[in-house]
């Protein structure tokens, strides 16, 4: 429903962490980031900006710097702009656009321009495929509090999570076997790796159903490449970005490469539709020196859905799922 005249007009509202847009952005994306209640877990507004503040002071020069390799920018924000663009060249029913938790564009200016539009229905689509508390609440929360700076009050529906959808994870599996294709043996003589950003266990040990779901993910794309005829030597999942002295999700990345030395590995971030610093960056350039050092075969990364024609088939089929599913329960 995308009219003129005033009538109902529905709006597709993609939610992602973001990614500097320049050099300038990152202390911006650092400090939001840590700032973030979800994130820092530390209830006290005053010592969680300290905290943040000690954080960002200690990260900073080598963030500048790893950005600095990758051209000056995220790639989160330049693919995610050609994956709206192309939904709003080639679907009209809807009007699509994006918003970043931690830098522009922020929801509330989104927002704002959807207010103008006389959008009076909003489908937010969470770019995590799997629901958490650090990253899904926490961009639902900032949709919220955007609207109520606004007092702007559109009928809001949300997409929590849809690791389980059967054409994201043909989407997914149609990625590895393009990441097949840059390594020269067979498949079975292969060792694939699912990585994950890796959480504080002290979240998932209050139920944050993160780690499970990914753990799903995974089981569910076993069985669809097993039933496709695609076997790899081994296939095992690993957590990835994990900092400071407090436990994270297990087994970490570097811990699992260490057991394939002279082995070919192949990465997928399956915690990612949208590649950004941590796939463009930790995976496929601070890991693979990692692998080199440690006396890795072949070490590849498959790219991320980013603005693939099988992940807009995807996202046309969760939006479709959602709005049909809506309707049954009004009925």
């Amino acid at each position: 429903m995308y009219e003129i005249q005033g009538e109902k007009i529905r709006a597709v509202l993609f939610l992602n962490m973001g990614g500097p847009n320049n050099i300038g952005e990152v202390s911006l994306f650092l400090k939001n980031m840590f700032n973030d209640k979800n994130i820092l877990t530390i209830r006290n507004r005053f010592f969680r900006s300290l905290i943040a503040r000690i954080i960002v002071f200690f990260r900073l020069k080598k963030a500048r710097l790893n950005y600095h390799i990758l051209g000056g920018r995220s790639p989160i924000i330049q693919h995610t702009q050609n994956l709206i663009s192309s939904l709003n060249e080639t679907h009209s029913d809807d009007f699509y656009a994006f918003a970043m938790n931690y830098t522009p564009p922020f929801a509330e200016t989104i927002l704002y321009d959807m207010q103008k539009k006389g959008i009076s229905e909003i489908l937010l689509f969470s770019l995590y495929p799997h629901y958490s508390s650090t990253t899904t609440l926490s961009s639902f929360e900032s949709v919220q509090v955007a609207c109520e700076k606004l007092s702007y009050y559109p009928h809001i529906q949300k997409i929590e999570h849809y690791f389980d959808n059967p054409i994201y994870n043909n989407a997914i599996i149609h990625n590895i076997e393009e990441g097949l294709k840059n390594i020269n043996k067979p498949s079975e003589e292969i060792t694939l790796i699912f990585s994950a950003h890796a959480l504080p266990e002290k979240i998932i040990q209050r139920g944050d159903p993160y780690k499970q779901e990914v753990i799903n993910n995974i089981d569910i794309l076993k069985r669809m490449m097993k039933d496709r005829g695609i076997i790899f030597k081994s296939i095992d999942y690993a957590f990835q970005s994990h900092l400071g002295p407090v436990r994270w999700t297990k087994p970490y990345l570097y811990e699992v490469l260490e057991q394939l030395k002279g082995e070919s590995v192949l990465i997928y971030p399956i915690s990612f539709t949208i590649d950004n610093a941590e796939t463009d960056f930790e995976l496929s350039i601070e890991y693979r020196e990692h692998a080199k050092k440690i006396g890795i075969c072949s070490y590849h990364v498959c790219s991320c859905l980013n603005n693939t024609p099988l992940f807009r088939e995807a996202i046309l089929n969760i939006i479709h799922n959602t709005i049909a599913q809506k309707e049954e329960n009004h009925a």
